[in-house]
């Protein structure tokens, strides 16, 4: 029973509405998907526009020696090549050209060790032998970890001809 404008109406369900509390539920059996993964048959379902299963071609025999036997090129040494030596290392002065670097971390574990260098735009993480090229205050350069040490990193950057070495700061 309700009310609809004033007046009261009856209202009847068909019995099929009917909720049945004890039904037994049935178990429904789905197909599964098959996809064959011929070359050169179908399309990827997922990547129609893929040519991944296009006719594989048989591999050429080869007819050339081994390349055991071909030497490779000769590669010129480039500026950052690793030149290493601890004796060389300058400590940057406190009012030079490098001082917005800083090493902001160093984290040790008994088998690698990676340094944190900040340029005052971004932080860098740097493993022993690691050289990319970072962002500065006015443009980018290139930096490479030499050595990791317990309170401080060594590093080689452009235009620097000797390593320096940054302290771990205390701030």
């Amino acid at each position: 029973m309700g009310k609809v404008n004033g007046a009261e109406v009856k209202v009847e369900l068909p019995a099929s509405a009917a909720v049945l509390t004890n039904a037994v539920l049935q178990k429904v059996e789905y197909p599964k998907s098959e996809f064959s993964i011929e070359p050169g048959y179908g399309r990827d379902p997922f990547f129609p526009a893929s040519t991944r299963r296009t006719a594989v071609a048989e591999p050429p025999v080869e007819t050339s020696p081994p390349p055991a036997a071909i030497a490779p090129p000769k590669k010129e040494p480039s500026a950052m090549a690793n030149t290493f030596d601890p004796a060389k290392v300058v400590q940057p002065a406190a009012d030079n050209d490098l001082a917005f670097l800083s090493v902001k971390g160093i984290i040790a574990t008994t088998s690698s060790r990676v340094i944190t260098l900040h340029t005052s735009v971004r932080s860098y993480i740097f493993r022993t032998g690691d050289a990319m090229s970072v962002r500065v205050p006015d443009g980018r350069m290139r930096v490479r970890c030499l050595e990791i040490r317990g309170r401080s990193g060594v590093f080689q950057i452009d235009g620097h001809s000797e390593p320096i070495e940054l302290q771990l700061s205390e701030k």
